[in-house]
């Protein structure tokens, strides 16, 4: 509301004092009523920013008294302007807004899962059997793993032992469930009057597209049956390990 002047009195004086000294002195309550009528009708709802003090080294409306919440606008900032450093922490952040450009050197954008076992494994029969396993979380469509895999032993045959032992990484699934995306064989072939250990070992290195959500990732193995008694096969080292782009 723009700022409105002390009407005139009688003698055509804003004040009361100007009045007397003109020679009216009789205060006319019409001319008070005026006065506080044009008072209130600025104080009660009609106060802008004509009505505020306009003096840059005066008093103005401290920031505490004033309500902002979800009143500022992007338009209200200054160009350039900077929260200060510390006051953004993820929650402000909107989910799969951050690029690869904005993230300092060194900075983490994968999960990597391990393990590296090297507790004898000897059990391992004509059932097939989860030798370990990892899991990890994918939040992105176009996430892909990086897994590398190895197992070590010895299998020990009689003479004229024949076996083979599949090894397999499987992707989902529980158990032995989930698809198969590699597969690899060690054979034990013996033919003779003497038994025999044999050292294996078998690797694997393979990469692949992942769905989002929770993934697992297994090393199996089975083996066929002995076919002359065989005393069995020992797995030594076992190792399991994925990398996921998150």
């Amino acid at each position: 509301m723009p700022q409105i002047p002390r009407p005139p009195k009688a003698n055509n004086n804003r004040t009361y004092v100007g009045e007397v000294q003109s020679g009216k002195f009789d205060i006319i309550d019409a001319e008070i009523d005026q006065d506080f009528n044009d008072i209130y009708g600025v104080v009660n709802g009609h106060l802008d920013d004509a009505n505020i003090n306009v003096d840059l080294t005066g008093i103005k409306i401290v920031y505490e008294k004033l309500n902002l919440t979800g009143k500022i606008k992007s338009t209200d900032l200054a160009p350039g302007f900077k929260v200060p450093s510390g006051s953004v922490d993820t929650p402000e952040l909107k989910d799969l807004s951050v690029t690869k450009a904005k993230l300092a050197y060194g900075a983490v954008i994968w999960s990597e899962q391990h393990i590296d076992d090297n507790n004898p494994f000897n059990s391992l029969g004509t059932t097939e059997t989860v030798l370990a396993e990892v899991t990890f979380d994918a939040r992105n469509a176009a996430s892909f793993w990086i897994v590398n895999a190895e197992v070590d032993g010895a299998m020990v045959g009689n003479a004229n032992e024949q076996f083979d032992v599949t090894w397999r990484l499987r992707i989902g699934g529980t158990g032995v469930g989930g698809s198969e995306f590699a597969q690899g064989i060690s054979r034990m072939a013996m033919t003779g009057g003497i038994s025999v250990t044999v050292p294996f070992s078998r690797s694997f290195n393979r990469n692949g597209a992942l769905a989002v959500g929770a993934t697992r990732i297994a090393l199996t193995g089975v083996r066929t049956a002995f076919l002359a008694g065989g005393s069995g096969l020992q797995i030594l080292h076992r190792r399991l390990s994925a990398v996921c782009l998150v």
